[in-house]
């Protein structure tokens, strides 16, 4: 039953192949990762979807591993759709995905990053 709602690498610090979608769909939150090279950067596109939300859309520069993903080089945009004003239901995961990659190209890579609270010592 499960077999086609999970697709994720043996080894997660291992580059993910270009151009592939993996996944994790039975968990809350699903989660989708899509690595592309372009302009010489790595990037994981990465959709995530909680319970009655729409899917979110995020490109992570500077990542080509689900490690490199939380890394500290890695830039993460806003999210995507949120900017561009597309709404993705669960049932829409195809549409999110082929939205994503269309927006990546569209804007050349570059998004809004995301700003991340910094540490208080």
């Amino acid at each position: 039953m499960f077999e086609n709602m999970i697709r994720m690498p043996k080894i997660e610090n291992a580059p993910l192949p270009i151009g592939e979608w993996f996944y994790e769909l039975i968990w809350c939150p699903s989660q989708c990762y899509y690595h592309i090279q372009h302009n010489g950067d790595d990037y994981i596109l990465y959709l995530r979807w909680r319970w009655d939300n729409p899917w979110h859309g995020y490109v992570i520069k500077h990542a080509a591993t689900l490690d490199e993903m939380h890394d500290k080089k890695a830039l993460w945009s806003e999210d995507v759709f949120a900017i561009h004003h597309a709404q993705y239901s669960d049932k829409e995961i195809d549409l999110a995905q082929e939205s994503i990659i269309k927006l990546f190209y569209e804007n050349n890579g570059e998004f809004p990053i995301r700003e991340l609270p910094q540490n208080q010592s």
